[in-house]
């Protein structure tokens, strides 16, 4: 770039913080997974299910509730789908709900509980805190009566036109989940 009196002009760099913000908020979901290392697309392949029904959402203010926030005990991987929901969703608070306590995950936009995802008293907490969600995600312990309790409190809390997703639903066809009556097996054969 040239000057008027001819002298060269040097533009300073980039700011590498904002090339990412700007990076991470063109970002389609299945970049941001595997950007964040959430299991969501690679060995599930949700994110363009996700996208295609979630996408009217993106530049809304609303709040998100994921049942399981995964990671185990690993700080680095733990909450990986809340950070990819974060920059998926600029303007919505997301929330997750663990049994393992997570809760040094809460900053900006970002909430983490520590509880049980069939526990009432938690998830009226959590809505009484942050608001009625408009899309629950459910991928939490993955044992069905635990999923159907989880449902059975959350559904009449909603708003018109929530968005209800349950994940890993194969699991209840796995003999360590499985409640099928075709596998004669009732409950899950670890506990918490």
């Amino acid at each position: 770039m040239q000057a008027s009196s001819g002298a060269e002009v040097v533009e300073p760099p980039a700011d590498p913080r904002a090339e990412r913000r700007r990076r991470l908020l063109a970002s389609n979901l299945t970049e941001l997974a595997i950007e964040f290392r959430t299991d969501k697309w690679g060995v599930h392949r949700y994110t363009p299910h996700y996208e295609r029904h979630l996408e009217h959402l993106r530049g809304e203010s609303f709040t998100l509730l994921e049942l399981g926030i995964g990671g185990y005990k690993k700080r680095r991987r733990s909450g990986a789908s809340m950070k990819m929901w974060r920059w998926f969703f600029p303007k919505a608070r997301i929330v997750g709900l663990d049994i393992e306590d997570k809760t040094w995950l809460t900053r900006g936009h970002i909430h983490a509980y520590h509880g049980d995802q069939t526990d009432p008293e938690v998830l009226r907490r959590i809505i009484d805190e942050q608001g009625a969600p408009l899309v629950v995600i459910d991928d939490g312990s993955h044992i069905p009566a635990h999923v159907r309790e989880s449902f059975r409190i959350l559904f009449p809390l909603l708003p018109d036109g929530a968005i209800y997703c349950i994940e890993d639903i194969q699991t209840s066809y796995w003999p360590a989940w499985a409640e099928s009556s075709t596998r004669g097996h009732r409950g899950p054969r670890w506990t918490w």
